[in-house]
């Protein structure tokens, strides 16, 4: 029987929750990276995913920020970009980056 926190996930479905502190620099320029990567990776890099940020410490965050691109999508990893809403996120914040992602081979018949 699984408990929580294992992963039973098939391994062409991976999920991944990161913690990010946000700093004033990223505050005030309006946006910030995270990095993810996958243990153990992908095959390839031919992967979808569906993102979301969430601050648990905030009472509002859906204003807070914003999911942005992803970049340097590899097999281990990627790093995405979220968007700071600087009249309502604070620096000392800590975010949480929730992704899934399923490999693009699992969609086929």
């Amino acid at each position: 029987m699984a408990f929580r926190g294992e992963n039973v996930y098939p391994s062409n479905i991976k999920v991944n929750r990161t913690s990010h502190l946000v700093t004033q620099a990223e505050v005030t320029q309006g946006w910030l990276q995270i990095a993810v990567k996958w243990d153990p990776p992908f095959p390839d890099a031919n992967y979808t995913m569906a993102q979301t940020i969430t601050n648990p410490g905030a009472l509002d965050n859906n204003n807070d920020y914003s999911i942005g691109d992803n970049h340097l999508v590899t097999a281990s990893g990627f790093t995405q970009e979220a968007y700071v809403n600087s009249g309502a996120a604070s620096a000392g914040a800590t975010i949480i980056l929730n992704t899934i992602a399923i490999h693009d081979l699992a969609l086929l018949p």
